[in-house]
C-alpha cells in the first residue's frame, strides 16, 4: 500500500497523472487502464475515443459510486458490511469484461 501511494505521489509530483503500475510492471492493462482518458474525452464529447479508451468506464464508475455509496449508507446506520451475494460475483464479471474490452480494442488503447 505504501509503495503504490508513493508510486502516485511521485507522479503527482512531477505534474502529470500517475501511470498505471501494474500496466509499468506487467505490460498488460489492468480494467480499468484507460478511464481518465475515457472520461476526459466523454465530457469533451468526443464518445468514440471515450468507448475505444475505456468501453466499461460507465459502468465501472457506476458501480464504483454504488460500492462507496452502500457502504457510506451502512457504515452511517452501523451496520455491518456484509455484502448481497451477487455482489462479488457482479464485480468480478464487471472487471473481466472490462479486461476483455482491453486486449479485443489492442495496445494502441492501453
Amino acid at each position: 500500500m505504501v509503495g503504490y501511494a508513493a508510486w502516485n505521489l511521485f507522479w503527482l509530483a512531477r505534474g502529470g497523472l500517475p501511470p498505471s503500475l501494474w500496466k509499468f510492471l506487467t505490460g498488460l492493462p489492468a480494467p480499468s487502464t484507460g478511464m481518465t482518458r475515457a472520461w476526459a474525452a466523454l465530457l469533451e464529447g468526443r464518445w468514440p475515443d471515450s468507448l475505444l479508451w475505456n468501453p466499461l468506464t460507465v459502468p465501472l464508475t457506476i458501480a464504483w459510486i454504488g460500492t462507496i455509496a452502500w457502504a457510506g449508507v451502512r457504515l452511517i446506520h452501523r451496520q455491518p458490511l456484509n455484502a448481497p451475494r451477487w455482489f462479488l460475483p457482479g464485480w468480478i464479471i464487471l472487471l473481466a469484461l472490462a479486461w476483455a474490452a482491453k486486449f479485443v480494442l489492442g495496445p494502441a488503447w492501453w
